[in-house]
């Protein structure tokens, strides 16, 4: 499953390279009407179904899933806990948790440069392609920021473990601006590891 899946890049990239059937989540209709439109192109109907839903309150029975991805969610829900337990719910014991967020650098240099790029940059060049764009820029940052002051960069990874998953691995990217993490679901025996 690919929660938050928005025009499902992702679910068809691990359709596509896992050869597997991935089921696309998203609130959006706006956002599944794109993601049907680009499964469709690519012939992966088959195998990416979509369903409207909310990440916080997901329609599938616990232990249904192999593997869940969840891509920049956490900045759009009230409780980061209460969704992850959710989403772990779903997941079958042993299975893998992705997760691809965006982050702020934690070099002081670099995050003078990503506010500089987010409150600036961004913004600006997203007026010079439409007023919706400059309106995503004028977001982006701010929301950015706002998910690491109510769960900085580290407290992330303990909320992982004390829902369950174990085995975490966490990747800072383009210098802290991204951040993936992934991690194992505990066996049904409620066992976690560390």
């Amino acid at each position: 499953m690919d929660v938050c899946t928005g025009p499902a890049g992702v679910a068809m990239l691990m359709a596509q390279s896992h050869r597997c059937r991935v089921v696309g989540v998203d609130l959006s209709p706006k956002m599944l009407r794109r993601a049907q439109h680009n499964i469709s192109s690519k012939g992966l109907a088959d195998q990416v179904p979509l369903v409207m839903g909310r990440a916080e309150d997901l329609a599938f029975a616990s232990d249904s899933f192999d593997a869940v991805s969840v891509t920049f969610l956490l900045r759009y829900v009230d409780d980061a806990e209460s969704t992850m337990r959710e989403i772990i719910r779903v997941l079958k014991p042993g299975g893998r948790l992705l997760s691809l967020e965006f982050g702020v650098p934690p070099n002081p240099v670099a995050r003078a440069l990503w506010q500089v790029y987010t409150r600036g940059m961004l913004p600006v060049a997203g007026a010079l392609v439409s007023r919706g764009w400059k309106n995503v820029g004028d977001f982006l940052g701010p929301s950015i920021t706002q998910l690491y002051h109510s769960n900085a960069q580290d407290d992330i990874p303990e909320l992982w473990r004390r829902l369950g998953i174990r085995d975490i691995d966490v990747t800072r990217l383009s210098l802290g601006g991204a951040v993936v993490m992934s991690g194992v679901k505990g066996d049904a025996a409620g066992k976690t590891g560390q």
